[in-house]
């Protein structure tokens, strides 16, 4: 989504994380915790938002989750499902059908008994539940493709591929034996299918290309001149133009190794909408010739010419499909180059541009005749524009606190009583006089 790839994964801890991972051009990885204890398995966009599917714990069982997600990774809301009884159901992949805009979740369910198909239904819009389906097929559901036509095919991991109309219902199955499908796509009226397969004794890259109807088409082997196993995780298979680029790994005992494919498409259909723009220009020229008499036998001939210009664009779209009989031929292989070849059938798309200008001229002459006074008056009417000038003065009022200093004398008075020595002395011998005559009396 824009100029970003984004992947998901969980941690390898028990119980596991969920994560997302956003990496732009230059390899910078932006890591986004999702908050939830699980398992997050595939991821898809639409509508400019990233949708990032799972199975998350409710209780001691792990049910269908699906983040919603915007573009700077913060979740603007999310489904989780009730799940089902006794199961542990995980979410594989994410498609949403083309005709009703719904969200197709498909996974596994799985208990002591073994492994089924499991496909819930979600409003992308609302993340509400619509309904789940339970088509009894065994393993686990690891593809859902949609068609413009409303069909939905999912593909499991033991070869079998069912095509559900757009409420749900099994319009069509097939069962590939011996075929492990992990990657698939939809190439024009063709399911392209990509896997391993058993033959001579190892595992080998595997292509098979079915019609709409679930009729193979072909099959072709793209390593079968390795003595080894070979396999391809699940994952995305990358289609671009007449070419188609998928990753997978060889396990040759001491040398294990990725292997990188790049296959070009011939003798698959494929529509190309070609766009023939026709322009016509009409260019109308229009003139208008104005005379003006004035009251001396004088005569002022005015002529003004107006061109006007209109384009009309008329749009219309040419295909033009021409099928013959070609190969399949592998271009580029990073570690083993192999060749195979399967008749099939191309679709060639021929571009035809038409362009069309048409050019028409109108010519018209308008005649007004006015009569002019010699008398031109000129009337200079002087704008005097005064300005006034508002001044508007602010006053600010400053109240300040004056502290006074109050000064407290404190006055001491000190009286002075001068006393005659005389006085003292008779004073002094009462005292004593007293002293003597108790001291006596006590004797």
């Amino acid at each position: 989504m824009g100029d970003f790839a984004y992947a998901t994964g969980a941690t390898i801890t028990i119980p596991p994380k969920a994560y997302v991972l956003k990496v732009d051009s230059g390899l910078n990885v932006e890591v986004k915790d999702l908050g939830w204890l699980g398992l997050s398995s595939t991821v898809e966009s639409s509508g400019g938002y990233l949708y990032v599917g799972g199975g998350d714990l409710r209780g001691f069982n792990l049910v269908f989750r699906v983040d919603k997600l915007d573009g700077g990774l913060a979740r603007t809301s999310y489904y989780k499902s009730q799940g089902l009884s006794g199961h542990h159901t995980v979410v594989a992949d994410i498609a949403f059908n083309k005709v009703t805009g719904h969200l197709w979740a498909v996974g596994i369910a799985r208990n002591d008994t073994g492994d089924r198909w499991w496909i819930e239904l979600v409003d992308p819009q609302s993340m509400t539940f619509i309904k789940s389906l339970d088509p009894k097929v065994p393993g686990a559901a690891v593809l859902a493709l949609p068609d413009d036509d409303g069909y939905v095919y999912v593909v499991g991991d033991r070869g079998h591929v069912v095509k559900f109309d757009s409420e749900g219902n099994i319009a069509l199955r097939v069962e590939l034996k011996e075929f492990t499908p992990m990657k698939g796509s939809i190439v024009g009226d063709s399911i392209i299918l990509a896997g391993h397969e058993r033959s001579g004794g190892y595992y080998r890259h595997t292509i098979y290309i079915l019609d709409l109807d679930l009729n193979v088409k072909s099959k072709s082997y793209l390593s079968e001149d390795v003595n080894a196993d070979s396999y391809l995780p699940p994952g995305r298979m990358w289609v671009e133009g007449n070419r188609l680029y998928l990753a997978g790994m060889d396990r040759e005992p001491g040398n294990y190794r990725w292997v990188v494919y790049a296959l070009e498409l011939r003798g698959v259909a494929q529509t190309v909408t070609t766009t023939v723009t026709e322009t016509s220009t009409i260019i109308t020229t229009k003139t208008v010739t104005t005379t003006t008499t004035a009251t001396q036998p004088t005569t002022i001939t005015q002529t003004n010419t107006y061109t006007t210009t209109t384009t009309v664009t008329e749009t219309s779209t040419i295909t033009q499909i021409h099928t013959t009989a070609t190969t399949v031929t592998e271009i580029t292989t990073v570690t083993q180059p192999t060749t195979t070849a399967v008749t099939q059938l191309t679709t060639v798309t021929t571009t035809v541009t038409q362009q069309k200008t048409t050019t028409q001229t109108t010519l018209a002459t308008l005649t007004t005749t006015t009569t002019m006074r010699e008398q031109v008056t000129q009337t200079i009417t002087h704008t005097r524009e005064a300005t006034r000038e508002i001044t508007k003065t602010l006053t600010e009022l400053l109240e300040r606190e004056v502290t006074k200093e109050h000064t407290v004398v404190a006055t001491t008075t000190v009286t002075q009583i001068n006393i005659p020595a005389s006085a003292v002395l008779l004073l002094l011998g009462l005292v004593i006089g007293g002293i003597i005559a108790r001291f006596v009396l006590s004797r």
